[in-house]
């Protein structure tokens, strides 16, 4: 039988492999842990998926900014062009209130207002999305994470990607393809008609939609899907 060792041994032993043993951070309460916790990343307006399609869908029409004649030399369908074309101070990175682009949002007289009547003037809350993305640097942003597909609630997810993509053609006194999108009861006529899929989703037969402009990510349509299969309530 070998010898126990002895209590002054083991202490020495244990001692000696104390300074062994990595001390392991622990983060604060709250904190999400495991392997799919994505890197943080800075919160702003996002050009490619919040800016991007309320221009294409208000100014780039066809006779406005559109690439093909753009009214006073301003094409508005994407970043190089919104502050490389036209004015200098269309944009002014970090100042709002100095962009000429907000200025005519919020001109009162009507043949100087932006978009141009009879389309509709852009609502309060888009006019401060565009401040605040100008204010935040006016910044080329894309591929930002913001679409969430098990989110379809008409008010908070549906409306807001129509009126950012589809609204500023489909409103006002001739809306697009004389088909208006600006109170709920107009947009689930269409959704129940198969009319609003078939656009977005770029299908043979219908017009797509947004005009000028790519499609939807998968997403964005996956929200519109989900929320016209669920029967297109007004939650």
């Amino acid at each position: 039988m070998k010898p126990f060792l002895s209590l002054g041994l083991l202490l020495a032993v244990f001692i000696s492999c104390k300074h062994e043993i990595a001390e392991i951070p622990v983060p604060p309460p709250g904190t999400p842990t495991g392997p799919n916790v994505p890197d943080p990343s800075p919160q702003g307006i996002c050009f490619e998926s919040e800016v991007l399609p309320l221009l294409l869908s208000n100014c780039a029409m066809t006779g406005c900014h559109s690439a093909s004649n753009p009214a006073e030399g301003i094409a508005l369908t994407s970043y190089a062009s919104l502050m490389n074309g036209g004015e200098d101070n269309l944009v002014v990175p970090g100042n709002a209130n100095a962009s000429e682009l907000i200025e005519v949002l919020l001109e009162d007289d009507p043949d100087k207002r932006m978009p141009r009547p009879p389309a509709a003037p852009l609502t309060q809350s888009q006019i401060d999305l565009l401040k605040q993305w100008i204010n935040e640097g006016a910044q080329n942003t894309v591929n930002c994470a913001g679409c969430d597909s098990t989110q379809f609630a008409f008010a908070a997810d549906v409306r807001p990607l129509l009126q950012s993509a589809c609204v500023g053609c489909h409103s006002g006194t001739f809306p697009g393809g004389g088909v208006p999108l600006s109170t709920f009861e107009q947009i689930q006529t269409v959704a129940l008609n198969g009319r609003l899929w078939g656009a977005v989703d770029h299908q043979q037969g219908f017009s797509p939609m947004p005009k000028n402009s790519a499609k939807l990510s998968a997403c964005e349509l996956a929200v519109i899907r989900k929320w016209i299969q669920a029967g297109a309530q007004n939650n």
